[in-house]
């Protein structure tokens, strides 16, 4: 019976914080980031496309910029334009919260 409370437990601290972040749609602004096709106003990600996000301002960190867009590598945590209080699991950096 203790392996399974501790399995609940343990699940929930994993609902708690952020993924890995996963390469979405993103509105076209542009050119679209190196990975990503043109699909009406979307660039949307191929296989191989990593994260990218809305360039505002510098970029968070393990992102770069490319174009009007901040392009994550591997390591890039979820990160979205920051609206007052990052919500929990994430911290501001600049203008973008991102996850921890």
């Amino acid at each position: 019976m203790l392996p399974t409370v501790m399995m609940v437990i343990l699940g929930l601290g994993v609902g708690v914080h952020p993924v890995q972040a996963q390469a979405l749609p993103i509105l076209k602004d542009g050119i679209c980031p190196i990975g990503y096709t043109t699909q009406g106003n979307y660039c949307v990600p191929g296989r191989q496309a990593t994260i990218a996000i809305p360039k505002l301002g510098v970029c968070p960190i393990n992102y770069a910029t490319q174009g009007n867009y901040c392009v994550g590598n591997q390591r890039a945590k979820p990160a979205v334009i920051k609206s007052g209080v990052c919500p929990v699991g994430y911290v501001t950096q600049g203008n973008y919260c991102v996850g921890q």
